[in-house]
């Protein structure tokens, strides 16, 4: 089957817009990879390293703010003052645990996931363990204030010091992975610049050689059309 002039034209035209079609969907599918792992990063990884962080940091003025407390029992002013701050310290511990919670379905490591669980379980018996050292301590009796000193020092900071190891070995692990993540964008993106590279290229020659094979069947056959014909004395 011959084609004709404008046939071979529109095949050509037509396989070079396949080609780039190819090559958009392509690109497009890894401009999609690449906005994946950049939205993973910014919304899920950083907002959870930087709550395991604010979590340790509002551990240990929780435990400075009783400890003031107990210090400052003497003046009730200050102690008021102490108490309050200790009250606001804990609601963002709370507002901290509740969006690592809801974070923590994006974790990719079960342990990750486990500590948050654990620290979800665990903050409110810390959370009432230093509510009874208060108790204890509010009362005018020595006795009381024994109780709570021995309180503060068998189960507050114990319980201090274990949520300061979680959010700590938490906050390393996600550190860990942001690092992974980092490096997932910049391969995504040194893959989509390749893709585009590769593809623009593939589909130039291509377009190119269609072109040139073409032009060949269009000037061979116009050939016999346009040669002169040879001269002849009778003609």
């Amino acid at each position: 089957m011959r084609f004709t002039i404008g046939k071979k034209l529109m095949f050509s035209f037509g396989s070079i817009f396949i080609l780039m079609l190819f090559a958009a969907g392509g690109s497009y599918y890894k401009l999609n990879e690449l906005g994946a792992a950049q939205a993973e990063l910014i919304n899920a990884r950083i907002p959870a390293y930087a709550g395991s962080y604010d979590l340790r940091v509002a551990n240990n003025k929780v435990a400075a703010s009783l400890t003031g407390y107990l210090l400052l029992l003497n003046d009730p002013e200050r102690a008021a003052a102490m108490k309050q701050d200790w009250v606001q310290t804990w609601e963002r511990m709370d507002n901290d645990i509740a969006q690592l919670k809801e974070m923590s379905s994006h974790f990719q490591k079960v342990e990750n996931k486990e500590r948050v669980t654990e620290l979800q379980q665990l903050l409110p018996e810390f959370h009432q363990v230093q509510q009874q050292v208060m108790a204890m301590a509010s009362a005018t009796d020595a006795e009381g204030s024994r109780a709570a000193q021995a309180l503060l020092g068998t189960k507050a900071v114990p319980l201090a010091a274990q949520v300061n190891k979680l959010a700590l070995e938490l906050g390393e692990s996600i550190g860990s992975t942001m690092k992974d993540s980092e490096q997932q964008v910049e391969a995504a993106r040194s893959a989509t610049i390749w893709m585009l590279f590769l593809s623009s290229a593939i589909a130039v020659l291509t377009g190119s050689l269609l072109a040139f094979v073409i032009s060949r069947g269009i000037v061979g056959g116009l050939t016999p059309v346009v040669a002169p014909r040879p001269f002849s004395p009778g003609s």
